[in-house]
């Protein structure tokens, strides 16, 4: 990242002054050019508790950032989700943003102009109920995007959202939402419509806007809503804002386990003399060498094969294996063939190890004149 990041970081471009919401629709509601133009203003009269929404859905997103993913905002507006996690993370990790409005988009690339001209961030114009961004993501944002989603299409959304989120990372979904029951229900929507009043709006604009929002935007119980991000795919599910008729959830995806992997590891010494102390203190720094050399624990060893030439009698290399503290191995010991012209007094050992590291990481270490029997081994000899 370096001095780009830091310059983008630096960017820090005044928001334009939003147009008041003196908006009286008398028709279906759509995200024009006039819904566009006072959006900002709209947000924050209408979502109870919206700037501090706004400020644990950063905290918490920031939490899953991952270099080399991807920040996606559906249903990102202007971008407004977005731009506190790019004055952070801008050059660290691609943004996405996908909106189906095309007003929406291009206040959004005035709102994001100088983060754009970097290449920070992107802005796709997508319909999220044919289309979604092939990206992974380390975090999803769904901010009041679901609840115009037909509910029909929810679960197979959500779905996609699972499948694109690496695993470990994190889903954030807010949305509007009925209450537990009817009564319920109207008492979270008079204290919300009080709420209105009190920023500014009058009660033909709230019954207007309601009306138009029939049909429009259709939201569910904070319990459907949560069996729906479930039923995707994502385990964790939690509440992480609430303020009336309005919720917010962080779903997560479990961070898949490396997969563990069975390697082989050969070594092989010449043992000085056949006696006990030699043929101990031989295979005790032949074992050690391995360990070091391929940076392995006594814990990632399943069992071990020695084998001695006929003239190496005198004790059993496992015993050494014990001494090092090789408790839990298993550990055997057999004769060679007793091959014409084959190395004297050679001990050779086959470690099998569990491991999550690959095959290509580990070598074969060879010591006192046995690198000969390297000779039908494909992968380079550690030397001693």
């Amino acid at each position: 990242m370096g001095k780009r990041g830091a310059a983008l970081r630096a960017i820090n471009p005044a928001r334009p002054t939003p147009t008041s919401d003196t908006l009286l629709p008398d028709q279906r509601w759509s995200f024009d050019a006039a819904v566009a133009a006072c959006y900002p203003d709209m947000l924050t009269r209408s979502i109870p508790h919206y700037a501090a929404m706004r400020e644990i859905v950063t905290t918490l997103a920031a939490r899953f950032v991952r270099p080399g993913t991807a920040i996606v905002d559906l249903g990102c507006s202007l971008g407004g989700a977005m731009r506190p996690l790019l004055d952070r993370f801008a050059g660290q990790v691609a943004f996405v943003g996908v909106d189906k409005s095309r007003p929406m988009l291009e206040e959004a690339r005035t709102y994001l102009a100088p983060y754009l001209a970097t290449g920070a961030v992107e802005l796709r114009e997508m319909d999220l109920t044919t289309a979604y961004p092939s990206v992974t993501a380390s975090v999803t944002l769904a901010i009041l995007t679901l609840q115009f989603i037909p509910i029909e299409l929810r679960q197979q959304l959500l779905r996609e959202m699972y499948t694109h989120t690496a695993p470990g990372g994190a889903l954030i979904v807010v949305e509007k939402i009925l209450g537990g029951n009817a009564d319920l229900d109207d008492l979270l929507v008079d204290a919300y419509y009080g709420m209105k009043s009190e920023s500014g709006y009058s009660a033909e604009q709230i019954a207007a806007k309601r009306r138009a929002l029939e049909g429009v935007l259709v939201p569910l119980t904070a319990t459907a809503n949560e069996e729906l991000l479930r039923g995707a795919g994502f385990a964790a599910v939690e509440c992480c804002w609430r303020s009336l008729n309005f919720a917010g959830w962080i779903a997560t995806r479990p961070a898949e386990a490396p997969i563990s992997m069975t390697h082989a590891i050969r070594g092989a010494t010449v043992v000085a003399h056949n006696t006990p102390d030699a043929i101990h203190d031989a295979t005790r720094d032949l074992l050690r060498a391995i360990l070091e050399r391929n940076e392995l624990d006594p814990a990632d060893i399943v069992s071990a094969f020695f084998t001695v030439t006929p003239d190496l009698n005198a004790a059993f290399p496992a015993k050494a294996a014990r001494q090092l503290g090789w408790q839990h191995v298993a550990l055997i010991c057999a004769t060679e063939i007793p091959v014409p012209g084959a190395l004297a007094s050679c001990m050779r050992v086959l470690l099998h190890i569990n491991t999550t590291r690959p095959r290509s990481t580990f070598r074969s270490v060879y010591l006192r004149g046995a690198e000969g029997l390297l000779q039908d081994d494909c992968e380079p000899p550690m030397k001693g």
